[in-house]
């Protein structure tokens, strides 16, 4: 798909980490024009995907990390565990809100033992989850896939999350305002 073809206003800037090693995919963070954006780190592998931007609103507004995810279903999740682990291991994340997102291919609300792994490696980083809708949509299996972490308690730079039915995905968009 090119860059053209996503039909993103010109109010708007995108960075894309396109999938190399399969066909489709990848991840897209949106994020208004009259922010100063900029791509720190992304890894691009069969097991994750992570793109990793700060944005600040002007020179003089404090940075804020935003790390975008996706976990394939079939990769093994101690691996990717093992991957943000020393990734958050490399970053400064504790001076800035840090928010870390994505398709954690996770069903929290489902799977125990996995949302234990899960959230205890983010919770030993200071991290929280900050959304609990469902957000995959299968008719027959609807899940919290989809995650939002915050190393933030208060809500002073996100005030809500909506989760918003798309209808060429079975997946929700999360955006946060």
């Amino acid at each position: 798909m090119t860059n053209s073809s996503l039909l993103i206003p010109s109010c708007y800037r995108f960075f894309r980490l396109d999938r190399n090693y399969k066909l489709g995919g990848g991840i897209l963070l949106i994020t208004q024009s009259a922010f100063i954006s900029n791509i720190e780190n992304q890894i691009t592998n069969p097991d994750i995907e992570l793109l990793h931007c700060s944005i600040r609103k002007h020179n003089k507004m404090r940075l804020i990390n935003v790390i975008v995810c996706y976990r394939p279903p079939n990769s093994c999740l101690d691996k990717c565990l093992e991957i943000f682990y020393n990734f958050l291991s490399n970053i400064n994340y504790t001076d800035y809100p840090t928010y870390f997102l994505g398709d954690f291919n996770v069903p929290i609300n489902k799977d125990q033992s996995k949302k234990i792994k899960l959230l205890s490696l983010f919770s030993n980083f200071g991290f929280k989850l900050v959304n609990s809708e469902n957000t995959f949509l299968n008719i027959s299996h609807p899940s919290q896939l989809d995650l939002v972490f915050s190393n933030i308690s208060s809500q002073s730079l996100i005030n809500n999350i909506l989760t918003q039915p798309l209808h060429f995905t079975d997946h929700c968009l999360c955006l946060l305002y």
